[in-house]
């Protein structure tokens, strides 16, 4: 997955996610969800990027 390898990544439902870009060039990040989302009941939780709890290292080192 990256630059020269555009794949298709399935996420199982109930599975907390994220991505991180580590090129200097914009990605391309397309979400295809099972169902319409409806704000007014929504059936996914959310988990701030920064939780302790995940316990990883966002920050962005240049390679």
């Amino acid at each position: 997955m990256g630059e020269s390898n555009p794949v298709l990544l399935i996420i199982p439902r109930g599975v907390a996610h994220g991505y991180r870009v580590l090129s200097s060039e914009p990605a391309w990040i397309v979400y295809h969800s099972s169902g319409v989302y409806q704000p007014e009941d929504p059936d996914e939780e959310r988990i701030a990027f920064d939780d302790p709890r995940i316990g990883f290292d966002w920050s962005t080192r240049p390679r």
